[in-house]
């Protein structure tokens, strides 16, 4: 009857909550108390609960604490991320380039070659290091941005939620490569974390265990007057 409530808790665990963990230690304390017993009626019942905790085991899972608390850390790292030289990421007169040769795009000269002088940004602090991308301000903005993906990402993994997650990775990336140093060691070393993470089943497909249930139960019927002694 102990057996019986620890393997029931097991299927209640991992078909309410996909909670694997959990259900593997009831299952091994199940088994526990019935080699406790030392008899050989239950050696068939013990049989099915072993087979039931393998195949729990054999399930592949992600380290979803861990995963989690990497992305804590990066979101505090995130203020000291290099951003990319000014230099890489602006191509000078990129409007007028893409003018046509035809004579009638003449009108548009003069707006093409307003906007390439708009888009040249002039550094006005000389003391600013060279991997400032933007003025201060924009700086902050796009930190924070990144934070805010960094943080829902974290929510996602702690929810289980794979499709949000890949979906704030793939946000992510892109901020971190269109903006970002992605040659620097901290940089690349997030991009290559978060490609592993990418693949992760967060939901994976999970066993059934009501074998061990089933064999219990019909040993417990077979014998009610030992049932009915407890």
């Amino acid at each position: 009857a102990e057996a019986e409530y620890l393997v029931l808790a097991a299927n209640q665990r991992l078909a309410l909550e996909g909670d694997i963990n959990t259900a593997i230690a009831a299952l091994k304390a199940a088994d526990q108390r019935l080699g406790s017993e030392n008899h050989p009626d239950l050696i068939p019942i013990r049989d099915q609960i072993i087979e039931d905790a393998a195949a729990l085991e054999a399930v592949k899972l992600p380290d979803i604490e861990g995963l989690a608390i990497y992305l804590a850390k990066v979101i505090e790292q995130a203020k000291d991320l290099p951003t990319k030289k000014l230099a890489d990421s602006v191509e000078p007169f990129s409007g007028t380039k893409n003018l046509a040769d035809d004579a009638k795009q003449w009108r548009n000269v003069a707006n093409a070659v307003w906007t390439d002088l708009v888009e040249l940004v002039e550094v006005k602090d000389a003391a600013l290091p060279d991997s400032v991308l933007f003025d201060p301000e924009l700086k902050y903005f796009l930190q924070q941005n990144l934070r805010l993906e960094l943080a829902s990402a974290r929510l996602s993994v702690l929810r289980r939620d794979g499709q949000n997650f890949r979906a704030s990775v793939g946000l992510i990336k892109n901020m971190l490569n269109e903006f970002y140093e992605t040659s620097a060691t901290s940089v690349e070393s997030i991009i290559a974390r978060l490609d592993e993470a990418e693949s992760y089943e967060f939901e994976p497909a999970l066993p059934k265990i009501t074998g061990s249930l089933d064999v219990i139960r019909a040993h417990l019927k077979s014998k009610p007057t030992a049932r009915a002694a407890k």
